[in-house]
């Protein structure tokens, strides 16, 4: 399986390096790729090629190991633009993602109950970090009213793209406009700041 995905995807991106150095006991539930795996269904042959890679599609409920989501996240970025444009297909995909939630009933029922509030949505979707991975964290600090600084602690997917993409998303799902700063130390952990009108 890694083996085909860095065929593919080898040459564009760290993957290699990231499939290094993810410790074997991280685990995520598979909620965060099916969403992405959804997405790339909507393309011509997308799925089909995916598929090839990875045999079948992700289980979003079950536990998986984080270096298998990370691998096949890099590929469906590579399957929604093109390999040399991954990191546009995740961030892309990942925009893509949090409108998806929002339009779901769940999502839809979560927004109305948030206000939309984007310091609660943003602690909601911390919560639900906690709940479906075993590494890493997000630290957040909104003591500046309008701004969120999430610090990102060993997060194993792209923050440049995937992580940033999604912000972008949630916002533009809860209709409130907002400018992003991200800062990397290294590819696994940053600063971004999040910025938006609080009046």
């Amino acid at each position: 399986m890694f083996e085909r995905a860095l065929d593919l995807v080898g040459p564009y991106c760290d993957l290699e390096q990231r499939l290094k150095d993810i410790p074997p006991s991280a685990r995520a539930r598979g909620i965060w790729v099916r969403t992405f795996e959804k997405s790339l269904a909507q393309r011509p042959g997308a799925m089909e090629r995916y598929l090839e890679i990875f045999d079948t599609p992700t289980s979003a409920l079950g536990w998986h190991g984080v270096d298998e989501m990370v691998a096949r996240l890099a590929v469906a970025g590579a399957l929604y633009t093109s390999p040399a444009d991954l990191k546009e297909g995740l961030r892309a995909i990942s925009r893509a993602q949090a409108a998806q939630f929002a339009e779901s009933l769940l999502g839809r029922t979560l927004i109305r109950l948030l206000s939309p509030d984007p310091v609660r949505v943003l602690q909601q979707g911390a919560a639900a970090r906690r709940q479906t991975c075993n590494y890493g964290r997000w630290e957040h600090d909104f003591s500046t009213p309008g701004k969120a600084i999430i610090t990102h602690v060993d997060e194993y997917g792209w923050l440049d793209s995937q992580v940033l993409g999604s912000a972008e998303g949630t916002f533009a799902a809860i209709r409130v406009p907002a400018t992003f700063d991200l800062r990397l130390t290294d590819p696994y952990n940053g600063v971004m700041e999040i910025t938006w009108d609080a009046h």
